[in-house]
């Protein structure tokens, strides 16, 4: 009996564990080079990824916040990208940074690696991209790219 639990189990668990193995997800993103004037390095639970914006004003906002090392819900158009660490990036030109959200557009990044397709095509818009998505980032670094 505990045989056929275990090998039920195994069959179960494999094709799981298959699929984990496939998947890239970093866990730390190290190129800041990405799409943007301006990058934000932020920390979404133990997953680190460079967000990239074309917005001054955001420039500034998030320099400030990485300075006090603050979090907040940071986010806009999931555009998936297989050169990116993560498989994806967030369209510069609709990022918005905003200390709450709607929870049914909250996620993190690993939800997002998981399968950047759905999120880019699957959400809510706001006001800048439809859909758009957003993860709690501490925000730990900035880089003016221009």
């Amino acid at each position: 009996m505990k045989l056929r639990y275990t090998t039920i189990l195994l069959l179960l668990i494999i094709p799981f564990l298959l699929h984990c193995n496939k998947k890239k997800n970093p866990l730390t993103s190290k190129n800041y080079n990405v799409p943007g004037i301006h990058a934000v390095k932020i920390k979404n639970y133990n997953h680190t990824m460079w967000i990239g914006t074309n917005s001054d004003s955001l420039a500034h906002i998030m320099e400030t916040l990485t300075k006090t090392e603050s979090q907040r819900w940071i986010g806009g158009k999931v555009v998936p990208d297989q050169e990116m660490p993560h498989g994806f990036y967030f369209d510069p030109n609709t990022i918005v940074i905003a200390e709450f959200t709607v929870e049914g557009m909250q996620t993190t990044i690993a939800q997002i690696a998981d399968d950047p397709q759905y999120f880019a095509e699957h959400g809510w818009s706001n006001g800048l991209a439809e859909p758009a998505w957003y993860v709690l980032g501490l925000f730990l670094d900035y880089k003016n790219q221009k």
